[in-house]
């Protein structure tokens, strides 16, 4: 196989990984900001003093799309960037990086109920 095809796979499979955590990314964003901002109909709004509604001050401060967004995007660039003559390590960063921004979606959207049962 020739050098630069070999190098145009390795690109297009760190492309393809950055698209798969900005896609999980941006659907966890939207999660947490329809939980923080514009709850469906029968679920409130954060109640002051709640945990999610401390979670949902500290996110109306920052820039909720940057960092949950563009940062995983930019993490899995990089890693992928470092590592991908190794297929592995590269997709096993990219599982990492969208497991834990699924997590913070379930833990924003959790934080009310799981306060009171702990």
């Amino acid at each position: 196989m020739k050098k630069g095809h070999r190098q145009r796979r390795e690109l297009a499979l760190v492309a393809a990984l950055v698209c798969l955590v900005a896609l999980v990314a941006a659907i966890s964003a939207y999660s947490v900001h329809v939980a923080c901002f514009e709850p469906p109909i029968p679920y409130s709004r954060p109640a002051p003093g709640s945990p999610r509604a401390g979670y949902c001050d500290a996110l109306q401060t920052a820039r909720p799309w940057i960092s949950l967004i563009v940062l995983p995007c930019l993490v899995m660039l990089a890693g992928g960037l470092l590592s991908r003559r190794r297929r592995r390590v590269a997709m096993a960063l990219a599982v990492l990086i969208c497991v834990v921004v699924a997590a913070n979606a379930v833990v924003a959207n959790n934080l009310d109920y799981w306060a009171f049962e702990i």
